[in-house]
């Protein structure tokens, strides 16, 4: 299943008929997932760093290196896939931990001297959205599909497509 979005009043730029954009239902999925699952909406705990919970979860599951700082001068660098199993570990000298007291959009989680941070790759893979929805599913009361905002509703049709036709 996937949507195509078409333009039902004329704008500046579009007339009415124009297709805006199409999506992938993968794509739709992704997208609401990483808004609803965003490091920001979780705020900060005293410490300045992010709390566990779905910003965590969701970036455990598509990032495929997880740092977690194990001393003053190691870190451990994990590699999983998008449901945790690990691929590879190694103990790391040479890292830095990123600084979350200055930067007010980090993702570092853990606790001091015991920081958690992940990096890409990315995997946006139908497989780890779909392990991400059932991750969301099982905290919140999330609908995996997507909500077309009021403002746009007024000017845009929103017509789903069978899969087999994207």
């Amino acid at each position: 299943m996937g949507e195509i979005v078409y333009k039902v009043v004329d704008g500046p730029v579009t007339k009415d008929g124009d297709c805006v954009f199409c999506l992938s239902d993968r794509r739709i999925k992704f997208t609401n997932a990483n808004q609803i699952c965003h490091h920001g909406n979780a705020g900060f705990k005293s410490d300045n760093l992010r709390p566990d919970g779905l910003g965590r979860d969701f970036l455990a599951s598509i990032s495929r290196k997880q740092y977690r700082r194990i001393s003053r001068r190691e870190c451990e660098l994990t590699q999983t896939d998008y449901a945790g199993n690990i691929i590879s570990q190694e103990t790391i000298t040479e890292f830095t931990v990123p600084n979350y007291d200055k930067d007010r959009e980090h993702m570092v989680f853990g606790t001091p001297s015991r920081e958690v941070w992940f990096k890409g790759p990315l995997d946006m893979t139908q497989a780890a959205t779909d392990w991400i929805w059932s991750n969301i599913i099982d905290k919140t009361d999330h609908d995996p599909h997507w909500k077309m905002q009021k403002v746009w509703q007024r000017s845009h049709c929103l017509v789903l497509m069978a899969p087999e036709t994207l």
